[in-house]
């Protein structure tokens, strides 16, 4: 029987990790300030991260450190050096995103425990197999999984020895995390870099529905839900919240600390919801966790509900009311805000001063005593001390040998060499190797040397035109998969419910169209992909879910990996290939000119890039018509995903349309008004691309829609034949159209 779980609170600066740690949590994650996905919290120096280090280790509190952004090709050699400091540190873990620092880090730094961030959607068995295959032993699954879900994926992690951790509290996101590129696409400022500008809480064109925000989700609480989380196999309970502040920390970890306490007491668990509404929040829903996803999942504010709680619960809504409410939680915030910084003051946050004391004389050993609070240990040189004039042993040429702990949680406070005869010599070697002892002494482990990462060697590309594939999601364009020039691949719906006999007969006609599995593929809808994959047993598939493209590994069936996996370095590329055998892999659209430039692939590995497609900016579990266009339905059922058509827009203060669809087994989605077309790779980066793929989906957007797909095709084959009329009657065909990431990148 479980006697605990763990309670993983936000870290955004010193103060709010202080507080986390005063409020009883048994772990914190926190990030540098670089490589991690909140680029607006205040976040932490090196040397800041190593006292984090030791403050917590003291309060057994576990720090993981965020390291969940995609990483570009020009930031791997600082990424390396900063691993080798960090792998020399205490830190419990790094949180990971990117495929090529999982890489990294199972083949150069297996010292590093690795977690999955929630940047890498996972929601389903097979991924827990993909990352438990990249030595990773923590996912943090995606936000909109049921409890149901979330014991079905626990099962298949327990077998892999793999932890599940899940958010708990805090913002919701609207799209899939990781499936967001709305901030990217808009405002040139990448959620996937930890840039996210929020535009799903912009205020927009009031809605048919009388909305304002109509994308505004209220915050994710599970706090009533906890025995049933415990039940389902999760390992880790996670507050989001690292742009908050200290008093909102510190109250709102206190409140779960208080609620897991008396559950693992066997006490009455807390039914009041007072304290977690007296801080920031949007409302808060558990709609996710429950299945149970309606018109109440929205707010239309993306403000602090806080005050008008407090004032519902005074029975009015009052104006009077609300100010008086307002005036109240100031007060209490004021009092908290003095609670919290007295119960802060007693974390001290700090390295470990080190005392050394050198002793030796003329054809004796060197002694070094080593003291701090803790320990009082002694190391010895196995070489005898010999006379000389130069390269003396002094206070000097200790601390250049030994200044390597200051890059540890510990600090060289002070040298003493009053025992230490004059004009003495000790070989280097020797000395370095009494600082590794020392250093072994203090951390507990050795010293790991630095990984110097060498340039990938690939063969040169030889001077071949692209090949031309085609995305198509309509079965009447399936017809297109038999121009021999061309490769056609038909998108699968996210829920194959009744479809499974109509596609296979589809694939059976047409023998060269190849299945394109979709990012998301959740509970029953997973399984039955598997099955149909089974069924089909294709020679190739293209996957943007890394749970189908395992299964295809373990089948022996040659896999390409999608565009919604966002691959942005050689060593993600590398990672698919020589862990997966994958055979070929779309780099992402958020890239620019330079950064694909650089791009190295592994030899035999098929490059390919998007140069036409209907730019999806967001996926969502959600209905997103209950706030816009409206939904006869007050909450969303089982035959929603499977049988819901519709289409709608909105409009921000800005007068920009994005439009929202929902087809026929899939997720509601939200696209740019405009379509990606970019047609200057063609001549700008010749012979780089094994592919240019474009995307001829059915998508209403303002890009006017193409009546003779075939002719579109011939086009762009003309163009990339380096036809420049071609290229002249695209874009006058598929207009308006924008490339703006190429131009911009991350």
């Amino acid at each position: 029987m479980r006697t605990q779980i763990e309670l993983l609170a936000p870290g955004g600066d010193l103060d709010s990790i202080r507080a986390a740690i005063a409020a009883g949590t048994n772990a914190i994650y926190c990030g540098l300030d670089r490589f991690n996905a909140r680029n607006r919290a205040n976040n932490l120096s090196l040397s800041d991260l190593r006292c984090v280090i030791q403050m917590a280790h003291q309060h057994q509190c576990q720090v993981f450190l965020t390291l969940n952004i995609v990483i570009v090709e020009n930031e791997l050699i600082a990424l390396v050096d900063l691993l080798n400091k960090i792998v020399n540190t205490h830190v419990d873990a790094v949180i990971v995103q990117d495929l090529g620092l999982l890489y990294l880090l199972k083949k150069f730094f297996p010292q590093l425990k690795a977690h999955a961030s929630t940047q890498l959607t996972t929601h389903n068995g097979g991924q827990v197999k993909f990352l438990a295959h990249l030595d990773v032993t923590r996912v943090n699954l995606s936000r909109e999984l049921s409890l149901k879900e979330i014991s079905e994926v626990s099962v298949i992690s327990k077998s892999h020895k793999v932890e599940i951790e899940v958010f708990v509290h805090g913002s919701q996101c609207l799209s899939f995390s990781g499936l967001c590129y709305i901030s990217s696409v808009q405002n040139g400022s990448s959620g996937n870099r930890g840039r996210c500008g929020q535009p799903c809480r912009d205020a927009y064109e009031i809605t048919a529905q009388g909305k304002t925000y109509p994308l505004n989700l209220k915050d994710n609480s599970a706090y009533f839900d906890l025995p049933q989380l415990i039940a389902s196999g999760v390992d880790s309970l996670k507050i989001e919240g690292r742009i908050k502040k200290y008093p909102y920390v510190y109250k709102v970890v206190t409140a779960w600390r208080n609620q897991i306490d008396r559950f693992f007491l066997n006490q009455t668990l807390i039914t009041s919801k007072t304290e977690l509404y007296s801080v920031f929040n949007r409302d808060l829903s558990n709609s996710f966790l429950l299945g149970d996803l309606s018109k109440q999942t929205f707010i239309d504010s993306p403000r602090d509900y806080s005050a008008l709680y407090l004032a519902t619960q005074h029975d009015s809504q009052a104006q009077q009311t609300l100010e008086n409410a307002k005036q109240e939680l100031f007060e209490l915030k004021a009092i908290l805000n003095d609670t919290v910084e007295q119960k802060i003051s007693s974390v001290h946050i700090g390295l470990r001063p080190v005392v050394i004391t050198v002793k030796g004389a003329f054809n004796e050993p060197l002694s070094v005593l080593v003291e701090t609070e803790e320990l009082r240990f002694t190391v010895t040189s196995s070489v005898l001390l010999k006379k000389t004039r130069v390269d003396v042993l002094d206070d000097e040429a200790l601390l250049k040998r030994f200044k390597v702990i200051n890059e540890t949680d510990c600090f060289i406070k002070s040298i003493h060499t009053q025992g230490l005869e004059k004009d003495l010599y000790l070989p280097f070697q020797q000395v370095n190797a009494l600082r590794d002892e020392i250093l072994h002494g203090l951390m507990g482990k050795r010293m790991v040397p630095p990984v110097v990462l060498k340039p990938i060697v690939v063969a040169e590309n030889q001077v071949v035109l692209p090949r031309l594939s085609i995305i198509i999601d309509a079965l009447d364009d399936a017809y297109l998969s038999d121009d021999t020039d061309v490769r056609v691949f038909l998108s699968l719906p996210n829920c194959l419910v009744g479809r499974q006999e109509e596609l296979l007969a589809v694939f059976s006609s047409f023998p060269r169209l190849i299945p394109y599995f979709p990012a998301v593929l959740i509970g029953e809808d997973y399984t039955q992909a598997v099955a149909f994959l089974n069924q089909l047993h294709p020679s190739l598939i293209l996957t943007d879910n890394t749970g189908i493209a395992y299964e295809a590994y373990e089948r022996g069936i040659a896999w390409l990996a999608g565009i919604h996996l966002n691959l942005t370095n050689s060593y993600a590329l590398k990672c698919l290939k020589d862990y997966f055998l994958c055979r070929g892999a779309y780099v992402s659209n958020e890239l620019k000119k330079m950064q694909l430039k650089v791009l190295k692939a592994p030899d035999d590995f098929e490059l390919i890039y998007s140069v036409y497609h209907p730019q999806k900016v967001m996926t969502s579990r959600a209905c997103l018509f209950f706030q816009t266009s409206g939904c006869s339905k007050s909450k969303m059922d089982d035959s929603c995903l499977s049988t819901c058509a519709k289409e709608t827009t909105i409009t921000n203060a800005k007068s920009d349309v994005l439009y929202i669809t929902k087809k026929k087994g899939q997720y509601n989605a939200i696209y740019h008004s405009s379509n990606f077309l970019n047609l200057a790779i063609v001549t700008e980066l010749p012979n780089k691309f094994s592919s240019l793929s474009v995307d001829l989906s059915s998508i209403r957007t303002q890009t006017k829609p193409i009546n003779n797909k075939k002719h579109v095709i011939g086009l762009f084959k003309d163009c990339i034949d380096d036809h420049s009329q071609a290229a002249i009657e695209l874009q006058q065909l598929l207009s308006p159209s924008s490339h703006a990431q190429y131009k911009r990148g991350l």
